[in-house]
């Protein structure tokens, strides 16, 4: 049964991890969403009365006309993920961040789809939004990592890659070279007595470049080997060379 956490963004998240749902009454494909609606809201309290407010005495927001945030880009409008558009509801930037990149990419393929919808979507950015594009970043890393490669790439486009954080991201160099279907690691915890048997890690390192530079690249490599030197980094080097 998908478990219910407190927030709506932990709720998707551990939906999208949770197992299938359990015998009993069917229930909603994202039940964290029906069950955040209440019905016992109180009405708000009046307004106290007073005197009418004096020109130059209200307070005025100013929003300048078509501003976006980058992290409320996604390729997937709420009418078409079904999720709703204040899906971090009051979760900071920084939690939501690290819900996504802690998140394991496992579970049955209902789950795993659910949370790629999560990475895709276009909603609301979370509240207080403390540097605007984090969470976004964060949503190309995973793509990246499940090998979603156009999709992240189309996010990118779509949020423009004029900062130095998505523009590094422009073009996968180690994806160009290694297929889909081989899994690529550039670290391995300190955890395990013998890493290279157990050979559980994660791509934490990459090499992103331009389209321009794309056509550029001579030589690529992940020197797994460093990883059993004396004394040795739990991150190994990744290098790429240029021909220019």
């Amino acid at each position: 049964m998908i478990r219910r956490a407190a927030g709506l963004v932990a709720a998707g998240l551990v939906a999208a991890s949770g197992a299938a749902g359990a015998a009993g009454e069917p229930r909603s494909a994202i039940p964290w969403l029906s069950e955040s609606i209440r019905t016992d809201v109180p009405a708000p309290p009046p307004r106290p009365a007073g005197p009418a407010p004096t020109r130059g005495s209200e307070e005025i927001t100013v929003t300048p006309l078509g501003t976006v945030r980058r992290d409320s880009v996604g390729l997937l409008p709420p009418e078409r993920s079904g999720l709703p558009r204040d899906l971090w509801g009051p979760t900071p930037t920084g939690q939501a961040e690290s819900l996504i990149r802690d998140h394991p990419d496992t579970g049955v393929p209902a789950a795993r789809a659910l949370f790629r919808k999560i990475l895709l979507a276009e909603t609301d950015p979370p509240q207080p939004a403390l540097a605007d594009g984090a969470l976004l970043v964060a949503r190309v890393d995973r793509l990246l990592e499940i090998g979603a490669l156009e999709e992240a790439r189309a996010l990118i486009e779509l949020a423009g890659p004029e900062t130095p954080e998505l523009f590094r991201r422009w073009f996968d160099v180690a994806r160009e070279r290694i297929p889909l279907s081989e899994k690529v690691y550039t670290w391995w915890s300190y955890r395990a007595a013998d890493w290279a048997a157990a050979d559980r890690g994660r791509r934490l390192d990459h090499i992103w470049v331009s389209e321009a530079l794309r056509g550029t690249v001579r030589d690529f490599r992940i020197t797994r080997d460093a990883r059993g030197w004396e004394r040795p980094s739990d991150h190994v080097p990744v290098t790429a060379v240029f021909d220019v």
